[in-house]
């Protein structure tokens, strides 16, 4: 049996989105250069530290730009969750990604591009590069950047704004003899 017909337009929609994301699609900041061994990451703790601070700072300059906001996680949402990874043929990892943060009060369409590259800005301090926007539409947009340790901080203005952060795959304690590198890149 075939599937109905209005199908077709999701697994369109999700191919679009999934080419636009992988492409890189928009402009953006500086791209990073991966750092594919874990022993040459922060540990997981380090960098939940940095991300973190991050978040803080990213939320606070939005504040400051355009008003107070409340900015809170949905109550039945866990507030921060870990996965195991396997990205290093030396062991396994984990991932860490906090439950993501929202505003209901959001700035005027005009004002996303700049509420954007305040977060860009914020995020080039942290390491992170190459912010793409997934989503630029009237009504909303989704935007995009990764650091050189595969974390990922994503910001949706719409009816809300939206801010997500993950790590991407550490050691949770450094490998012996390794010497752990700063979380925040000079």
């Amino acid at each position: 049996m075939a599937r109905p017909t209005r199908w077709w337009v999701l697994d369109l929609a999700a191919v679009v989105a999934l080419v636009l994301a992988l492409a890189g699609c928009g402009g953006g900041t500086e791209e990073v250069t991966p750092v594919d061994d874990l022993d040459a990451r922060p540990t997981l703790a380090a960098i939940e530290g940095e991300y973190a601070a991050m978040r803080q700072e990213m939320t606070g300059a939005l504040d400051d730009a355009f008003g107070p906001n409340t900015w809170q996680v949905r109550p039945d949402a866990i507030e921060r969750s870990r996965a195991a990874c396997d990205e290093d043929p030396n062991g396994p990892g984990t991932s860490s990604s906090w439950a993501p943060l929202f505003a209901e009060e959001v700035p005027e369409r005009p004002d996303w591009e700049r509420a954007v590259e305040m977060v860009d800005q914020v995020g080039a301090r942290y390491g992170f590069g190459g912010q793409r926007v997934l989503i630029d539409g009237p009504g909303g947009v989704l935007v995009a950047a990764e650091d050189m340790y595969g974390g990922l901080y994503e910001l949706g203005i719409a009816r809300r704004m939206v801010l997500t952060i993950r790590t991407g795959c550490h050691l949770d304690q450094p490998a012996e003899g390794a010497s752990v590198p700063s979380a925040t890149p000079d």
